[in-house]
C-alpha cells in the first residue's frame, strides 16, 4: 500500500473561532444579522453577494467606529476573513487577519491577551496553508504572551502548546510534537477536566502524531479515547466525531483491517458531504481515502475513480501548491504504477516531489515517500540507474526522521533490496532484507499488545515476511524467519492464554474480562449497526487494556526469539524438520512469481533450503488431489496426480534428508495444509508411508513447546459418539450440505472402542444420542484421551460464538473459529435457524465451533482423536496452518490430536479406529498397513480415500 504519511491538515480549523468567540465581546444585534446573512448566503452558492455584505458590513463599522478600532471593526474583519476562507480566497483573508493583529497591538500593546487571539488566529492560517515558517513564531509568541498573562497551567496556554505539537508534527519534528500534546493534555486534565471537547481535540492530535510514526498501540488508544469523549459530548454526527473516526479509520487500514476500516470511512463521508459539501477540502481527504482502501483492496477501478476526484477537485479548491494536493497526485501515480501506465505515473510523482521539496522541505517523511515512489517508478519502468540513488535518498531521511521501525522504511527497505538483486549486489540486498526482518518482527511485536485475533493475521498478511529471504535463498537467514514468524498468530494466542491463566486471581484482570464477556455477549445479540459500532470500539478497548497489563511482564513474544540453533537441537535423533513456505519470488522490475519452498533441518546440523518451484502450479494439482479423494475417479488419474506431487514437493527434498531419516515432522503452508503426505506415490509406485512416518506441526517452535505432565491417575477415555442431531426439518433454503445423517457406523465404533479401551486399562465414559451434548463436552475436564466420532463441518456462515477470554480474541474476528466445528446433540436445529437468520444460544446450541474448542481445559489430556469429517479443515492462512479445529485443540492444551482432511464413511472409520486402538495408538503402522492392504484388496482409490486422510498433529 502507499505510505500512510497522509497528514492531517485543518484539523483544529475550529479552534479559533471557538477561542475568539468565547473572548471577544459579541457585536451589536444588527451587525450579527448582518453576518449571519452573509454566512446564509455562502452556504447556498451566492458567493459575491456573500462577499460584498461583509465588505460593506466592513465599511460600515470602520465608518462608525473607525478603521483602527480593535472591538467592532475588527471582529468584523475577522468574520469577513471568514468568508474568504470558506470560499477559498486566502489571499484577502490573510489580509483580514494581518488587520486584526495590527490593530489590537495598536490599541492594547503587543503583550495583551487579545493580541494572542489575533495572532493565534493569523498563525492557524498560515499552519494550514503549510507556511510553517510564517506560523512558528507567531504560534510562540502566543505561548509567550499567554505564560506571561494566565501562567503555563492554564487552558489557554494549553491550546498554544496543542498548536505548536500540531505544526510540529506537520513539519516531521515529532518528538517535540509529543512533548507538545503531552504538556497539553496533562493541563487540560487537570484545569478543564479529562472529558470535553478541548482535551478530545488534543487527545486526537496526539493519536495522529503516533499513527504516522506507526505506532498502532498507542494511535489506537488515543484515538479511542478522543472518538469516545466527542460522541458524548458533540454527537456522532459531528464533524469533530467525523475527524477521530477518520483517524480511526487510518489505523484499522494501516493494519490491513480493511472490513472496518471501509465501515468507518464511508461514514465519515455522508457527514462531511451532509455538512461541509461534496468538494471541502475534508471531504475530498475522504474521498482520497477510500482511493487508497480499494487499493489495498485490489479494486484498482474504484481506487482510481476516488482518487482522481480527490486531485481534481484539490487542485481546483485548494491549488496545485498545496500539500494536501501533492499527496493525491502522489497516490494517483501511485496506482497508475501499479497499473503500469508509467507515463501518466512520472508527471505526477514529479509534481509531488516539487511540492514536498518547496514546502515540507527536504528532510520531511512525505519528501522521503517521493523520493522512495519515484525510485519504484523508475524500478518498474527498467530505469535502475535512476531507481537506485533515489532509494537511498529515501533511506536516509526515513532513517532520522520516522526511526528503525516505520512501516514506510520497511517498504523502502524491500522495494530497495529488490534492486540491489537485480543488479547483483547480493550483500546489500541481504544487509537491507535482514534490517527489513527486523522491522516486521518489531512491528508484530507490538501490535500483540492490543489487538484481537483477526486483525493480526490482518495484519501479517500485510508484512510478507518470506518474500526477500526466500528469493535471496540464504539457508540460514529463511530458517531464522520462518522459525519465528511461523503460526505466530496461534502462538501470540497461547501467550495470552497461560498469561491470562497466570494472572487469574488479579481482580483487576477479572474485571477487566468479566467487562469483556459481557459486552461480547451483548454483540451476540445482532445489534443495529449504529449500536454495534461502540461495542466493538469498547472490546478493542478492554483488549487493549488485558493485553497491556498482561504483556508488560514479556518485553518480547517468545516466538519472535527464537534461533536456528535451538530448533535444530530440539529434534529428535533419525527426524528431520520440513518448514514448507509459501512466498513471492523478486524478479526483474519488481515483478512477483508465487513458489513454493521449504526449509529442511536435521538435529544439530545447519538448515537447508530447498526451491520447489512454481505455486500456482502445485496449487492446481494439490486442487485436483483433493478433488479426486473425495469422488470416485479412475485409480490412473489418481495415481498421476499423487506422482506429480511426490516429484513437485519430495524428490527435491530427499538430498537433504539422508538415507538414515525416517521420521517426518512436517509444518505445511497454505494449500499443502490439504496434503496427508503418507499417500503421495513415489517412482516406485508405493506410497510414502510405506517409507517415512509423518506427524504434522504448526510451526517449527511446536518442537519447543513444554507438554504438562499427564496424570498417570486419570485413564479415561471419553468418547462421544452418533450424536441425536435431531430431525432434519427445515424450510427455505436449508440445503442438503447442512442436513446432518445419522452415523449408525459411529455406534459400532464407539462399541468396538469401548471394548478396546477396556483391554488396555482405560476408564471408558461414553455418550451418545441425545447425551452427547456440548455442555457435557465442557464439563468433562482434561481426560487422557478424549475420542469424538461425530460430523465435522465447515461452515461459510458467521456463527456468534460466547467471548472467548484470550485477548485478542472477539466475537466479530472470530472469522475462523466460527467456520470450523463438531456438531453434537440437537447440532441439525442450530443449523436450521442459522438458515433463517436465527441465533441460538451458543452454549447449548448443539455446535462447538474452533473457537468454543479453544476454552476447554485438555491441558492434561494426552490426545484427542476426531473420528469426523473433514475435521482437520478449515480457513487456511499463509503462515499460520489450518485455522479450524486444529487450532483449536491446541489452543485448549491438548498434547496430541488425530483428525482427518476429508469426509470418511463412518462404518470404515469404526475399523481403523479399532485398529488405531489395539496398536497402541501408532498411526503410522495402522495407516500404512491399511494403504498398502486397501490397495491390493480393493484398489488405489479406495486405499487412498478410506485410509489416506489421518493424520497426526502434536
Amino acid at each position: 500500500m502507499p505510505p500512510r504519511l497522509l497528514l492531517l491538515l485543518s484539523l483544529l480549523a475550529l479552534v479559533p473561532a471557538m477561542m475568539w468567540a468565547q473572548s471577544s465581546p459579541p457585536p451589536a444585534t444588527d451587525w450579527t444579522k448582518r453576518f449571519d446573512q452573509a454566512k446564509e448566503q455562502m452556504q447556498t452558492g451566492k458567493v459575491e453577494e456573500s462577499l460584498s455584505l461583509g465588505r460593506e458590513t466592513v465599511a460600515l463599522a470602520e465608518q462608525q467606529f473607525g478603521a483602527h478600532d480593535p472591538g467592532m471593526t475588527t471582529t468584523a474583519r475577522y468574520e469577513l476573513a471568514q468568508l474568504y476562507l470558506r470560499c477559498h480566497r486566502f489571499p484577502e483573508a490573510e489580509k483580514c487577519l494581518t488587520e486584526v493583529v495590527a490593530a489590537r497591538e495598536q490599541a492594547h500593546g503587543p503583550d495583551d491577551l487579545r493580541v494572542g487571539e489575533a495572532l493565534y488566529d493569523l498563525a492557524w492560517f498560515y499552519s494550514n496553508m503549510s507556511s510553517y515558517a510564517k506560523a512558528e513564531p507567531l504560534f510562540l509568541r502566543v505561548l509567550a504572551i499567554d505564560e506571561k498573562q494566565v501562567g503555563r497551567r492554564h487552558p489557554r496556554t494549553a491550546l498554544a502548546l496543542n498548536s505548536l505539537g500540531v505544526l510540529n508534527e506537520n513539519k516531521g519534528n515529532y518528538t517535540a510534537a509529543e512533548n507538545y500534546f503531552l504538556e497539553a493534555i496533562a493541563i487540560q486534565k487537570e484545569t478543564l477536566g479529562p472529558d470535553t471537547a478541548t482535551t478530545a481535540t488534543t487527545l486526537n492530535n496526539l493519536a495522529t502524531l503516533y499513527w504516522v510514526r506507526g505506532d498502532y498501540q498507542q494511535a489506537e488508544h488515543y484515538f479511542s479515547q478522543a472518538l469516545a469523549i466527542r460522541e458524548r459530548v458533540k454527537g456522532r454526527g459531528s464533524l469533530a466525531t467525523a475527524t477521530t473516526v477518520n483517524n480511526l479509520a487510518l489505523v484499522y487500514l494501516g493494519m490491513g483491517d480493511y472490513e472496518r476500516a471501509e465501515t468507518l470511512f464511508w461514514r465519515v463521508l455522508r457527514i462531511r458531504e451532509q455538512k461541509l459539501g461534496v468538494n471541502h477540502p475534508l471531504t475530498l481527504t475522504s474521498v482520497n481515502h477510500l482511493g487508497l482502501l480499494y487499493y489495498d483492496l485490489g479494486d484498482y477501478t474504484a481506487a482510481e475513480s476516488f482518487l482522481q476526484r480527490a486531485a481534481q477537485s484539490r487542485e481546483k479548491v485548494i491549488g496545485a501548491d498545496q500539500p494536501d494536493t501533492a499527496r493525491s497526485f502522489f497516490h494517483l501515480a501511485y496506482l497508475y504504477d501499479t497499473l503500469g501506465q508509467y507515463g501518466r505515473a512520472e508527471p505526477l510523482h514529479q509534481r509531488a516531489l516539487d511540492i514536498r521539496r518547496r514546502i515540507l522541505g527536504e528532510p520531511h517523511p512525505e519528501t522521503a515517500a517521493s523520493y522512495g515512489f519515484l525510485a519504484r517508478h523508475y524500478h518498474l519502468s527498467g530505469q535502475l540507474a535512476l531507481a537506485a540513488p533515489l532509494y537511498e535518498q529515501a533511506l536516509t531521511i526515513q532513517r532520522a526522521a520516522l526511526g528503525p521501525y516505520h512501516p514506510d522504511l520497511l517498504k523502502t527497505l524491500e522495494n530497495s533490496a529488490c534492486l540491489q538483486l537485480e543488479l547483483g549486489h547480493r550483500p546489500e540486498a541481504t544487509a537491507l532484507a535482514r534490517e527489513a526482518s527486523t522491522v516486521r518482527e518489531h512491528l508484530l511485536q507490538n501490535l500483540f499488545l492490543f489487538t484481537s485475533e483477526k486483525q493480526r493475521i490482518d495484519f501479517q498478511r500485510t508484512l510478507r515476511f518470506y518474500n526477500l529471504t526466500a528469493t535471496l535463498g540464504d539457508a540460514t537467514e529463511i530458517a531464522r524467519v520462518v522459525y519465528r514468524t511461523k503460526g505466530v498468530v496461534l502462538d501470540s494466542i497461547l501467550e495470552d492464554k497461560l498469561a491470562e491463566a497466570r494472572a487469574s486471581d488479579n481482580p483487576e484482570i477479572a474485571a477487566l474480562l468479566a467487562r469483556l464477556q459481557a459486552t461480547a455477549h451483548t454483540l451476540e445479540k445482532n445489534p443495529t449497526a449504529t449500536e454495534r459500532e461502540p461495542l466493538e470500539r469498547e472490546i478493542d478497548r478492554l483488549q487493549g487494556q488485558l493485553g497491556e497489563k498482561m504483556g508488560r511482564a514479556q518485553s518480547s513474544r517468545r516466538a519472535l526469539q527464537v534461533e536456528p540453533a535451538t530448533i535444530a537441537a530440539a529434534i529428535p535423533e533419525h527426524a528431520a524438520l520440513i518448514e514448507f513456505v509459501r512466498y513471492q519470488t523478486c524478479g526483474k522490475n519488481l515483478t512477483f512469481q508465487p513458489a513454493y519452498g521449504a526449509v529442511v533441518q536435521r538435529r544439530n546440523q545447519p538448515p537447508r533450503w530447498i526451491e520447489l518451484g512454481n505455486a500456482e502450479t502445485i496449487d492446481a494439482s494439490i486442487q485436483l488431489y483433493q478433488k479426486y479423494v473425495r469422488r470416485r475417479v479412475r485409480d490412473t488419474a489418481l495415481r498421476a496426480v499423487l506422482q506429480q506431487l511426490e516429484q513437485r514437493l519430495w524428490q527435491p527434498l530427499e538430498s537433504a534428508l539422508g538415507s538414515d531419516c525416517q521420521r517426518m515432522i512436517l509444518s505445511p503452508d497454505s494449500a499443502l495444509n490439504s496434503i496427508s503426505f503418507a499417500t503421495l506415490l513415489s517412482p516406485d509406485d508405493r506410497f510414502l508411508a510405506e517409507r517415512y512416518t509423518f506427524e504434522y506441526v504448526t510451526s517449527a517452535r511446536d518442537l519447543l513447546r513444554t507438554s504438562t505432565a499427564i496424570q498417570e491417575s486419570d485413564r479415561r477415555l471419553v468418547l462421544f459418539s452418533a450424536p441425536d442431531f435431531g430431525p432434519a426439518k427445515s424450510t427455505g433454503t436449508v440445503s442438503d450440505a447442512i442436513r446432518l445423517s445419522p452415523l449408525p457406523g459411529a455406534q459400532r465404533e464407539a462399541a468396538l472402542l469401548q471394548s478396546t479401551a477396556k483391554e488396555s486399562g482405560l476408564e471408558v465414559e461414553s455418550y451418545s444420542g441425545t447425551q452427547a451434548t456440548e455442555a457435557k463436552l465442557k464439563a468433562i475436564g482434561s481426560p487422557r484421551i478424549l475420542h469424538l466420532a461425530t460430523h465435522g463441518l465447515a461452515w461459510a456462515t458467521t456463527k456468534p460464538v460466547t467471548a472467548n477470554p484470550i485477548p485478542g480474541v472477539t466475537t466479530r474476528a472470530a472469522h475462523s473459529g466460527s467456520t470450523s466445528l463438531l456438531a453434537l446433540a440437537g447440532a441439525q436445529a442450530t443449523l436450521n435457524a442459522w438458515q433463517r437468520g436465527e441465533f441460538p444460544t451458543p452454549e447449548k446450541d448443539g455446535v462447538i465451533t474452533a473457537s468454543e474448542v479453544g476454552t476447554l481445559n485438555l491441558h492434561h489430556t494426552w490426545l484427542v482423536v476426531l473420528s469426523a469429517c473433514d475435521t482437520g479443515t478449515g480457513p487456511i492462512q499463509a503462515g499460520e496452518g489450518v485455522l479450524g479445529l486444529r487450532r483449536g485443540f491446541l489452543l485448549a492444551g491438548a498434547q496430541n490430536l488425530v483428525m482427518t482432511l476429508w469426509p470418511v464413511d463412518d462404518a470404515y472409520a469404526a475399523t481403523f479406529m479399532q485398529a488405531f486402538y489395539r496398536n497402541a495408538f501408532n498411526l503410522h503402522q495402522v495407516q500404512r498397513d491399511q494403504l498398502v492392504t486397501t490397495r491390493k484388496e480393493k484398489g488405489l482409490w479406495q486405499a487412498v480415500r478410506s485410509a489416506g486422510p489421518y493424520i497426526l498433529c502434536n
